[in-house]
């Protein structure tokens, strides 16, 4: 605020506090009420510079509230029955619904709307784990970006020969694993009309597309087990893990993790037991182990006040790639499966963008002594790695011939690697209203 107040949210599920611009000792400023996975976020202040408005959300749904505070008491109203990111303006408040950026008369003196939303445009980039739409609005100025296209290459990329080919016809791909015996993909695909998705099995030789879910979501966290018999498939927004048999019938459970992340992301090469994610306010991200033999609870395998994710097994089973943010940015590190206390890093410029945890972007190859991991520019990248004692890795280097603009990474048996790829047609412009009272008026 014009104070130099400056609020904030440290973590996933936390409340709001609030520190000096100058530097100082942060202050909470806000109460989470009871119950697991609610967060506040996306502070905004108001002109007074005291009250402000922000969201308090549940789990990884897009479900909670708009609400209003102050900075003199941790009393609450709400403004509006769904979280959203805001902009206030000529006496209008700005919020996103169902991917369509709306405007309502408000008044900052009773912090209230008034009349009714009118819709400003459809489609508008939505992140819908972080409740969040891409527009902002000062003064007169309004600006904002539709939503990408969500065509996007599904690739063969020959790492020997330097050679790619396509793997299916381009389509709204969110992530695409390759099955054991290599004859078929697991892939998340989206809906054309929304971000939402389903999850698909194609098998290559008959180019046939089936779909597993019968219900879209914003992600899923998908595995194919060892001998390719089954199917670990879990939603956003579902707190169970599905095993599917092949023949597509439910053949077992796994309970926990928190929303976004699930249990069952890699699999034991014996089946007796996989690695896995959760969420918890405390830490965040940690990595899990769970028996899928005994029907055990998930037990905790590595936990840090940093985040651990995206748990893959080598081939021998000996040790365990993982991305961690521990240094500042994620990287990637190794781990023996059989020892949480030894952390090897392997990149050294950043792994992975935010934006693309929910796609693979580490993948063994099947002999073990390469590990291929997506870097912060999204460019393939390979380290040579012993699993022998002590444990050693190469220099991380980019591939030779690999397409830039990669957002999935999956080895096949035969050595190569399934890659989704951006198409260019996804670039979508920013779009500026200079003096958007006099280009929309009330609308």
């Amino acid at each position: 605020n014009r104070d130099g107040v400056i609020l904030y949210t440290p973590d996933v599920y936390t409340p709001l506090f609030r520190v000096p611009s100058g530097g100082g000792t942060p202050q909470q400023v806000t109460t989470l009420p009871k119950g697991d996975q609610i967060t506040h976020r996306l502070p905004y202040f108001m002109p007074d510079g005291e009250h402000f408005l922000f969201s308090e959300g549940r789990s990884a749904a897009w479900d909670g509230e708009v609400l209003a505070g102050s900075l003199k008491s941790r009393e609450t109203h709400r403004v509006l029955d769904a979280p959203s990111n805001v902009a206030f303006s000529h006496g209008r408040l700005f919020f996103m619904r169902d991917g369509s950026l709306f405007s309502q008369p408000f008044s900052p003196g009773n912090l209230s709307l008034s009349g009714n939303p009118a819709a400003v445009v459809a489609g508008v980039e939505t992140w819908p784990f972080k409740y969040l739409g891409n527009f902002s609005a000062v003064g007169s100025v309004l600006v904002y970006r539709l939503r990408r296209g969500q065509q996007r290459e599904l690739n063969w990329f020959d790492p020997a020969g330097h050679t790619s080919v396509p793997a299916a016809e381009s389509g709204p791909y969110m992530s695409a694993q390759v099955s054991p015996d290599g004859k078929q993909m697991l892939v998340v695909r989206a809906s054309s009309e929304s971000p939402l998705a389903d999850v698909w099995t194609y098998t290559m030789a008959t180019e046939v597309w089936a779909r597993l879910t019968t219900h879209r979501d914003q992600a899923y966290t998908t595995a194919w087990s060892p001998d390719g018999s089954r199917i670990a498939l879990k939603a956003a927004n579902d707190s169970i893990t599905h095993l599917i048999s092949s023949d597509r019938r439910e053949v077992g459970t796994v309970t926990g993790s928190g929303p976004g992340v699930g249990p069952v992301e890699s699999w034991a090469r014996d089946g007796s037991y996989a690695l896995g994610t959760r969420q918890v306010r405390t830490t965040g991200l940690d990595l899990t182990r769970v028996s899928l033999a005994s029907g055990s609870p998930i037990a905790v395998l590595y936990s840090t006040t940093a985040d651990e994710t995206s748990p893959v097994i080598s081939p021998s089973g000996r040790l365990v790639a993982y991305l961690s943010n521990q240094s500042g940015r994620m990287e990637l590190y190794l781990m023996p499966v059989t020892d949480s206390t030894v952390h090897l890093p392997v990149s050294q410029d950043g792994a992975v963008s935010e934006d693309n945890l929910s796609a693979p972007a580490i993948t063994w190859s099947t002999d073990g002594r390469t590990v291929y991991f997506i870097d912060a520019r999204r460019q393939l990248m390979s380290a040579a790695v012993s699993d022998g004692s002590p444990v050693t890795i190469g220099r991380p280097i980019r591939v030779r011939g690999a397409p830039d603009a990669i957002a999935n990474v999956s080895a096949a048996p035969d050595g190569r690697l399934l890659i989704i790829r951006d198409d260019a047609r996804n670039r979508v412009p920013l779009t500026v209203l200079a003096n958007w009272p006099a280009t929309i008026g009330d609308k």
